[in-house]
């Protein structure tokens, strides 16, 4: 497929899931860019359930297929620039015309956009297929924890991380890796926000060292500065500590472009380890390249082909 075929078919995808569900001043509202992330996630839930849902020693090991967002918003998300309305990373990984997981856990801090979630999702799914937990992620994980393991003795999960900042502790991390060993990860890293942190440290300004070091699981800031400043990327540096931390091994990297030439954030995505993960590995390698070629600009203009603000791409 060609490019901007599938550019615009993902956009698609996402724009016709936002309208499955009631709209609402609750939104939240973010660049264009941010459909690429969006997009990473609808494709590579696709490939995670079509594995699991038609592999059989899978579908006889595991006793059930689990997602879990831990920043899940409010389900849509408003592109800032064009208005346009689409579907969040919740309603991303549950919408799927073929097949589903068997249970979502869900959390959100602020309460209005927990509540109207909850909503959203219910218009999509069963209500014993999701649960809605409102709270701060970190202080909330041996709730999503235990209400899964309530359900399945042995689940294969599926976990999108997608903090707006330095918002999610390594600690919450590895508990949750360690709680469900057969689990695939996908986690937003902004370097351009942590360097602006790490530009305050160096300054002597600790008004944000405990959030770095909670960030980082890490006791002393110091030394991990003195490594970052030897030449190390932050990206590579929390990729390093990620496959630590989590004990699996790195998929891809995925830059999301704002304007040309300029990464926004990354999406690390991590597999666990198995015999056969070819199809995994294969999925984000298609992945990242087509997702790489695109940025804020593309993003926008193919929005507005679709919407008819222009009748063609250029």
């Amino acid at each position: 497929m060609k490019q901007e075929d599938w550019i615009r078919n993902k956009l698609e995808i996402l724009t016709k899931i936002a309208q499955k569900v009631p709209d609402s001043e609750i939104k939240n509202e973010y660049a264009e860019y941010t459909a690429l992330k969006l997009i990473s996630v609808n494709y590579y839930k696709t490939t995670f359930l079509n594995v699991v849902r038609r592999n059989d020693k899978a579908k006889k090991y595991y006793d059930g297929a689990v997602y879990i967002d831990l920043f899940s918003g409010s389900g849509l998300v408003k592109l800032r620039e064009t208005g346009d309305i689409i579907a969040g990373s919740p309603l991303c990984a549950l919408s799927h015309p073929d097949m589903n997981f068997d249970y979502a856990v869900c959390v959100e801090k602020d309460k209005k956009k927990s509540q109207v979630l909850e909503q959203r999702l219910d218009k999509i799914l069963p209500k014993e297929k999701f649960n809605v937990i409102q709270g701060d992620c970190n202080a909330v994980i041996s709730n999503v924890v235990n209400n899964i393991k309530s359900k399945f003795s042995n689940p294969i999960v599926f976990t999108f991380v997608d903090p707006e900042g330095m918002e999610i502790k390594m600690k919450t991390l590895k508990f949750l890796s360690d709680s469900f060993p057969a689990q695939d990860f996908m986690i937003n890293v902004g370097s351009q926000g942590l360097l602006r942190v790490k530009g305050k440290l160096d300054k002597g300004d600790t008004s944000t060292e405990s959030t770095w070091n909670e960030y980082w699981g890490e006791e002393n800031a110091e030394a991990l500065l003195y490594e970052i400043s030897q030449g190390q990327t932050i990206e590579d540096k929390y990729q390093e500590k990620l496959s630590e931390i989590l004990g699996k091994k790195l998929g891809e990297t995925i830059p999301i472009r704002g304007i040309p030439g300029n990464i926004e954030y990354y999406i690390l995505a991590y597999s666990r380890k198995t015999k056969g993960d070819s199809k995994y590995v294969g999925s984000l390698t298609t992945l990242k390249s087509r997702i790489e070629k695109e940025d804020k600009k593309s993003v926008k203009r193919m929005m507005d082909v679709l919407s008819g603000r222009n009748q063609t791409l250029f």
